[in-house]
């Protein structure tokens, strides 16, 4: 039997994990140092790194071309003899692996996306071309480009061009990652420009597909289970790339906008229209005060496979310049979408403060209290942790563990055929009853919370959080409890009434100190003295499968 895991990963495990995950670094406006702009982790050095010499299309080419299995392998991958674009995997996953699109252009902030979807995750990943981890696996999309930049240069197109990319085979390979089968995926080495023989991919419990296509072809967006875009107006993205390229290449202005004016023609017709099939898009405008201020939108999809985030009311943090938050409905490409709007900066001496206040405004965040501002002030220092950028990438960061969660939770109870889980030991959990009535205890009247059975302890986050939820009279920091008894996990009775009443008494007695102590420092001064009675602990019978 599968076991079920909808265990709520904790987002300070990993966050600064991955320093080196994308091609290109996000680059903030107000930044005073640009970021590096690549990583160079190289898999090849440049002396190993060897140009096929192949174009395609070319006769020379197409005289090596290979199908297997109704897949063309084109030479210019550099397969060698023996390889085969889909084999069996070494291991089997409890699930199917959650695929994560992210589509974006270079330079737009996808390694600092991708360090806070890793740290909501909770997971690390080693760095390398391709970066993979015990949960995650990142695959940058220009490795299915078709030719490498010399094959490029003699077809005379760009990267961006739908005609230089390998979308039969990254469908292909996607759906057999989906499926849990290994890959062998090509490698577009960056700091040669050369094909390097292709890798062995293993499935993972999460992949993420991050570059210029992974929502253009209809059989790659088929098998995603969620389509992120991050779009970028082009005034916002010329004041970004100025700050990069004058820093880091030595070019001017005028350079910079006339790379990015040559690009356009391609970016406009092959990777801006993906946009409209994304399931959420974060979009970045220029401040109403304005550039270098920024207005950053997340825009949900209503239906769509991104768990809808809302607000409670409207925000103006103080500041200078400040920042408003507001949410409202608007149109998408035609369908409805509802969009939370940042627009300017928050204070960042009061930063812990201002994220406490708009996080208690967030509705449907599925999270630790405080844990987005714990997200948000581990990584103060990142580009963008000051505007929209941090705090909307945060919680779709979060959205990603959300989805995640649903889909191995949804499969799990879809194979198993029922509600039941497993225990650490491999029998079944038979389940538990918490309950109060009133009762006679020795003539004197008496209230009893009974726990009947014990909790499943696969599931021991999520139903500590769910019994938490359900006690009244409980003087303690929201979630304390649950950490209390995950703390104490491998404790003897930890899994039944034994541990969780036991924990219970043991905050009551501690809020009997803290009153009678309170009580003696309040007559001291002659001022009212606050009752000495605990409350008594109430709750809701519940049912735990």
């Amino acid at each position: 039997m599968t076991k079920s895991r909808s265990v709520l990963f904790p987002v300070s495990a990993a966050l600064v994990a991955v320093a080196l995950l994308g091609r290109a670094a996000f680059l903030g406006l107000n930044g005073t140092r640009p970021q590096q702009a690549r990583a160079h982790t190289r898999l090849r050095s440049a002396a190993e790194s060897i140009p096929t010499g192949l174009v395609w299309p070319s006769e020379e080419a197409e005289a090596k071309l290979r199908e297997v299995d109704g897949i063309k392998l084109y030479p210019t991958h550099a397969w060698t003899d023996d390889m085969v674009p889909v084999v069996p995997a070494k291991a089997e996953l409890d699930n199917s692996p959650v695929i994560i699109g992210v589509a974006a252009d270079s330079g737009c902030g996808k390694s600092t996306f991708l360090r806070r979807i890793l740290g909501a995750l909770g997971t690390e990943v080693t760095p390398g071309h391709t970066a993979i981890g015990d949960m995650m696996t990142v695959i940058c999309l220009d490795d299915y480009h078709t030719n490498d930049r010399a094959g490029r240069k003699a077809t005379g197109l760009t990267a961006l061009d739908a005609k230089e990319n390998d979308f039969a085979l990254m469908g292909a390979q996607i759906e057999a990652l989906k499926q849990g089968k290994a890959v062998y995926k090509p490698i577009y080495n960056h700091d040669t420009g050369n094909k390097d023989p292709p890798e062995l991919i293993e499935p993972n419990k999460v992949m993420v597909f991050e570059g210029l296509h992974p929502i253009y072809d209809e059989k790659a967006r088929s098998q995603l289970d969620l389509g992120i875009y991050i779009d970028i107006v082009n005034d916002v993205k010329f004041a970004w790339k100025v700050q990069r390229d004058v820093a880091e290449r030595g070019w001017t202005e005028e350079q910079v906008r006339a790379d990015i004016e040559k690009r356009l023609p391609d970016f406009s017709a092959y990777v801006d229209p993906q946009k409209a099939n994304a399931d959420v898009i974060l979009r970045y405008e220029p401040s109403d005060q304005g550039l270098p201020y920024l207005k950053v939108k997340l825009i949900q999809k209503k239906g769509s496979q991104f768990p809808p985030i809302t607000l409670k009311e409207d925000l103006t943090l103080p500041g200078s310049p400040g920042a408003t938050l507001k949410m409202y409905d608007d149109d998408w490409f035609g369908s409805p979408a509802t969009v939370i709007e940042m627009d300017g900066e928050i204070d960042m001496d009061n930063m812990e403060a201002q994220l406490n206040e708009v996080e208690e405004n967030i509705e449907g965040l599925v999270a630790k209290n405080g844990e987005f501002t714990e997200a948000m002030t581990k990584l103060k220092s990142s580009p963008g942790s000051q505007n929209g950028t941090g705090l909307l990438q945060t919680l779709i960061a979060m959205k990603v563990r959300e989805v995640y969660e649903n889909l191995t939770a949804k499969k799990t109870s879809h194979e198993t055929g029922k509600k039941t889980h497993q225990a650490e030991t491999g029998k079944e959990s038979p389940g538990a009853t918490l309950k109060m009535y009133d009762d006679d205890w020795f003539g004197s009247p008496a209230t009893v919370i009974e726990m009947d059975g014990e909790i499943d302890m696969d599931n021991m986050e999520a139903q500590l959080q769910e019994i938490e939820e359900n006690i009244e009279g409980l003087v303690a920091k929201n979630g304390e409890l649950t950490e209390a008894m995950t703390k104490l996990k491998s404790s003897p009775g930890s899994q039944n009434g034994t541990g969780l009443l036991q924990t219970v008494i043991a905050m009551k007695v501690r809020e009997v100190y803290e009153n009678l102590t309170t009580k003696k420092e309040v007559d001291k001064t002659s001022k009212k003295t606050p009752s000495t009675e605990t409350g008594a602990g109430t709750l809701k019978d519940l049912l735990l499968r």
